[in-house]
């Protein structure tokens, strides 16, 4: 999905949340692309293992709740991807932990598949066309 669907590339930074199995995947496939990955996780010993796997920054979640300012502040821009595995309960943040420049082609695959997603994007003013 991160390469085939999100055109991910060389140079692109990543967000992958947590340490699970589908994050781990998606942190070997954004290394594999040249990306640069964050990981996020509530335990310092697993964002050292992430460390150690390849992962360019962490943010431990519990001591920054606000882990998409994290992401911002890292990058100084956005990431241009997420790996969401935690659905509804993370979808805000990991929309405001993205770069704010958002193909019009996205955003209108986005208003056809998810619009109520979209439109909080468009009322936040998280997007410049």
């Amino acid at each position: 999905m991160l390469i085939e669907y999100g055109g991910l590339q060389a140079g692109d930074t990543v967000l992958l949340q947590g340490t699970g199995g589908v994050s781990i995947f998606g942190l070997q496939f954004s290394l594999m692309a040249g990306a640069r990955a964050i990981i996020t996780s509530s335990s310092n010993a697993k964002l050292e293992r992430a460390k150690a796997l390849g992962a360019w920054q962490t943010i431990n979640y519990s001591e920054a709740p606000d882990w998409d300012k994290a992401a911002l502040e890292l990058t100084g821009c956005g990431v241009d991807h997420v790996l969401d595995v935690g659905g509804a309960a993370t979808m805000g943040k990991s929309i405001t932990s993205q770069s704010p420049i958002i193909p019009k082609e996205t955003l209108i695959q986005l208003l056809q598949t998810h619009p109520d997603v979209a439109a909080m994007i468009l009322q936040k003013g998280l997007v410049q066309l």
